[in-house]
């Protein structure tokens, strides 16, 4: 269309256009106010964004330290608990020795003291003949070469044989004092 016109109008045509690009449009001022607006807007949008991956980066890291921590922990705490089991067994195994053994120790104590078991063993030593029973002034004495080839008497060896049914005797009391005053 601008083809058609002569040069002068193609001048004019082209000074209009300039004068109004020169021109000052107040929706133009407000189109680049609006957009350094969105420009400042979208740099400030950039820096939340920025400081929420930091943010985000530092708990990440935080708790992948924490699950290694929990990690560690768990596996420490499992090999303790495994250790206090063998404890455990150990000592129960133990415990178990222990009682079985007093058992024994006090079925072997009522054996040794029962008065059977010291006849017993006395009719033995009479049956093999290392001791023979003497009878004197009514009482009945054990003799024998029992310790070091020489003769001794049950007085001397085990003095709890001559009577072992016997109740033991209580200890006199002291002498009470004459007067009140204990002169």
């Amino acid at each position: 269309m601008f083809v058609c016109f002569r040069r002068g109008a193609l001048a004019l045509v082209a000074l209009v256009f300039a004068g109004v690009g020169c021109a000052e449009a107040p929706g133009r001022d407000l189109a680049l106010v609006q957009i350094q607006h969105a420009r400042a807007e979208a740099r400030a949008q950039e820096a939340r964004v920025a400081t929420l991956e930091a943010r985000q980066g530092m708990a990440l890291h935080q708790v992948w330290v924490l699950s290694n921590l929990v990690g560690t922990l768990a596996r420490d705490n499992a090999q303790r608990a495994e250790d206090l089991a063998r404890q455990n067994e150990a000592l129960a195994a133990r415990v178990e020795r222990v009682e079985k053994a007093e058992h024994e120790l006090a079925r072997a104590q009522a054996e040794a003291e029962s008065p059977q078991a010291i006849l017993r063993k006395v009719q033995t030593l009479i049956d093999a003949g290392q001791v023979k029973v003497v009878v004197k002034n009514g009482r009945a004495r054990l003799e024998g070469s029992l310790v070091d080839g020489k003769k001794t008497t049950t007085s001397d060896v085990v003095p709890e044989l001559e009577n072992p049914w016997a109740r033991p005797t209580k200890p006199a009391s002291p002498k009470a004092p004459d007067d009140r005053l204990g002169f």
